[in-house]
């Protein structure tokens, strides 16, 4: 049942009696409750309401720490709602501008600190001591998934690297409230924190085997982990809809790079209602759109397999389908995810060119900005080569000589290059801001 807002009037006030930490649980809980289900403003009218019924006692230790609590309670309601407005995120032009909502997470969380210093030893083991220890905690989750938010925007997504360690910032978070959500009265709150923190984490694990080309189940567990954004209908909350997003991205993400694995288990019906079905970018549409308006001979996704260190590439993929022989050992090498056209002899004839294309890129070191091109007079063949990321590579075959240059094979190259290494979404954390 909803905490009632209305708590009394102004001839209930307790005149000089001092508050004690016993009173203040109640008052705590439906304010956790409210904070758990977004509704900031009636959780800071609610706590205003039980405070304004109460005067300072400055004699005692224990009235003083609890009017400090509900004045941090007061101040959260609003340093959340920003939170999940994501105004946090600083355009690129205000790099040099200090961030105002985690400097004020950071000086409530001094407050907290100074708190106990300011009491006798004897507060310490009160339960007032117990509310300090879980508010601290509640700060110093959000300065981490703040500070997680703000190096997607810098990085985007396509480091295995830096996602590792952002994965195990987000797993100690959640450690770290792994106390504090079992608590009587702040539950609520510890659960909706704890769960956008399992369901950044998980996102960021499916991210990790898309790059590795793993099997997964992953999307079952996330799927059941998006009740967070099931909010985002509600036009303020831009960190759910944002979170939404970059679920269906994944998922469409997965669609096309384990398409011809997935289409090989179903009919052709069943696999393109699937395909049609995903929400986001429907890159499987988008690929042979383009394919057959440029009429390109293929595009296709390829993975670079030895320039990776990395033993779990492409395990669970089917690699063990490929034939053996010359050809299947450089399939092995080089194990194609995803490729348009039907002409299946054309592409065998060309992949030996394409896998040294790719070869010679990764070499070189270009940059995911950088389309290596090649026309091969011989062939009559122009080929481009785009690193997506990690070591997935696009590549576009015409029957023809184009341009280097040429802007319709640059413009769907970039686009598409910059939507699935989630690159355009993780810029967009920053212009939401603006």
């Amino acid at each position: 049942m909803e905490p009632s807002c209305g708590a009394g009037s102004a001839t209930d006030i307790v005149g000089s009696t001092p508050l004690v930490v016993t009173e203040l649980l109640p008052a705590l809980q439906s304010y956790c409750i409210l904070m758990g289900k977004l509704r900031w403003e009636a959780a800071r009218e609610h706590v205003e309401s039980f405070r304004g019924k109460r005067i300072p006692v400055t004699t005692s230790v224990e009235d003083s720490a609890c009017h400090s609590l509900l004045s941090i309670c007061i101040q959260l309601t609003q340093m959340e709602k920003t939170y999940f407005s994501l105004n946090f995120m600083l355009p690129k032009a205000f790099f040099r501008k200090e961030n105002t909502l985690l400097l004020s997470y950071n000086h409530i969380k001094s407050e907290l600190c100074r708190f106990v210093d300011m009491n006798s030893d004897n507060a310490r083991s009160c339960t007032a001591e117990d509310l300090r220890r879980r508010f601290i905690d509640l700060v110093s989750a959000r300065v981490s998934l703040m500070n997680v938010y703000n190096a997607f925007s810098i990085n985007s997504l396509g480091l295995v690297s830096e996602l590792c360690m952002l994965v195990n910032v987000l797993a100690s978070v959640e450690e770290m409230l792994s106390v504090s959500r079992k608590h009587d009265c702040m539950t609520s709150l510890f659960e909706l924190i704890c769960g956008e923190a399992r369901l950044l984490r998980l996102l960021l694990e499916v991210q990790l085997e898309l790059l590795r080309c793993q099997w997964f189940i992953l999307f079952i567990i996330v799927r059941g982990d998006m009740i967070l954004a099931s909010s985002a209908r509600n036009s303020s909350l831009q960190l759910c809809e944002w979170l939404e997003h970059l679920y269906w991205l994944l998922l469409s993400k997965f669609s096309l790079y384990f398409y011809d694995i997935l289409a090989a288990q179903c009919t052709t019906a069943d696999a393109e209602h699937t395909v049609s079905a995903i929400k986001a970018q429907n890159f499987i549409h988008s690929f042979n759109s383009f394919h057959r308006k440029s009429d390109a001979t293929f595009i296709a996704l390829i993975v670079n397999g030895t320039s990776s260190s990395d033993p779990a590439l492409g395990v669970g993929y089917g690699l063990q389908r490929i034939e053996g022989g010359s050809e299947g050992e450089l399939k092995r090498k080089f194990p194609v995810l995803f490729k348009t056209g039907t002409d299946k002899s054309e592409f065998e004839r060309l992949f030996p060119s394409l896998s040294i294309l790719i070869q010679e890129a990764s070499e070189a070191n270009l940059p995911n900005d950088r389309i290596k091109y090649f026309y091969d007079a011989r062939l009559l063949k122009t080929f481009f080569v785009l690193l997506v990321e990690y070591n997935i590579y696009m590549a576009l075959v015409f029957p023809r000589k184009l341009a280097e240059r040429d802007g319709a094979v640059v413009n769907f190259m970039m686009e598409n290059g910059a939507l699935l290494r989630c690159a355009k979404a993780c810029q967009s954390l920053r212009g939401i801001s603006k």
